[in-house]
């Protein structure tokens, strides 16, 4: 109705039909609230008026934004030409001249993604549990770019259908994130996710996650896409923090002659950039003994003062025992043939 009352019943009817036109079977409502915005644009409304729609679908808790490849959802307007609103068509969204081809940044007609000859369709079905804004996603390739993410703060629907069209030859890497750590069931509701490659499920997609999960999707190894020579060994850490991320920092340390080797936190770079959890990898030689050493600036672990965090450390996809996330200020842990034990 605020749409109505700011652009009266026959231009408020306009746009609802014209961005009607552009959704398919597999729209949400953050489609529909953008195809609206759109159809508002195409129609030529004055400025005040779309950036008015803007606001009234933002303040309803909609993501309403004009960078989107592709200008428009009439005919014409429906261009990479990048001018009508903003200059966001580069090379590297996939766009070419006329209709946007089918990726994540190239997404104006806003129907079902249909895969290319070189792609497959991902799907994802998620159930949030009633603490919605708790619950993120992310997709990335093995350059570590990401393709996809999902963040619902403010979601007015529980059930959610996410779409992507992903290269055949590439290996991408699904998270999925809760912030508070219980995962998306069974304390607050019976959330689930399902995921979905040209329509087959993925195996072990269970809601009672935890702080975090993941699944690698494409020609992977068996730790996604990250290699090491033989006489080496691949280093995992995996940190989910608590509500003070710069309080954490991590090292490894060749034991023999004390030389860091990896370390992370000590810029407070987590912190700065609103990191919930972590996911670090290496390489280390299997004949050198090694030290993990995880350390809190405030003493008091990554569990329970200030938030439910915790820490997993794996060794050629072996985790370690005894990674206890009430460490208080340090904890140390023997990685390799070491004389020292546990």
């Amino acid at each position: 109705m605020r749409i109505w009352d700011l652009l009266g019943r026959i231009k408020s009817d306009q746009a609802h039909i014209i961005a009607l036109s552009a959704l398919g079977l597999s729209s949400n409502q953050q489609d529909a609230a953008q195809a609206i915005y759109l159809a508002a644009h195409d129609l030529g409304y004055s400025e005040e008026e779309i950036s008015s729609m803007k606001d009234i679908l933002n303040d309803c808790g909609y993501q309403v934004t004009g960078d989107i490849c592709g200008d428009g959802i009439l005919g014409d307007s429906e261009e990479c030409d990048g001018e009508l609103i903003r200059n966001t068509c580069e090379s590297s969204t996939g766009c070419t001249v006329g209709t946007p081809i089918c990726n994540s940044f190239c997404k104006s007609d806003l129907s079902t993604c249909s895969a290319g000859i070189n792609q497959t369709n991902f799907r994802l079905d998620l159930t949030l549990d009633i603490y919605v804004d708790e619950t993120t996603w992310t997709l990335t390739d093995s350059s570590g770019s990401t393709i996809r993410f999902g963040e619902y703060e403010n979601a007015f629907q529980m059930e959610q259908i996410e779409y992507a069209c992903i290269e055949k030859d590439e290996c991408y890497l699904f998270e999925i994130f809760d912030l508070f750590g219980d995962g998306i069931c069974c304390s607050f509701g019976n959330g689930t996710y399902d995921i979905f490659i040209d329509s087959v499920p993925l195996n072990n997609t269970n809601g009672s996650f935890g702080a975090r999960a993941e699944h690698y999707i494409g020609p992977c190894d068996d730790i996604g896409n990250f290699t090491c020579s033989d006489s080496q060994a691949i280093f995992q850490v995996d940190i989910y923090f608590d509500l003070f991320a710069l309080e954490t920092a991590w090292s490894v340390i060749a034991d023999s002659n004390d030389t860091l080797i990896y370390a992370g936190g000590f810029l407070h770079e987590y912190e700065f950039l609103g990191l919930s959890n972590i996911s670090e990898f290496g390489c280390l030689e299997k004949d050198e003994c090694y030290r993990f050493e995880i350390l809190d600036s405030m003493g008091d672990g990554l569990c329970c003062v200030g938030g439910e965090g915790g820490y997993d450390v794996f060794v050629d996809s072996v985790p370690l025992n005894n990674t206890d996330s009430s460490f208080g200020s340090n904890a140390t842990h023997f990685i390799g043939p070491c004389n020292i034990t546990e």
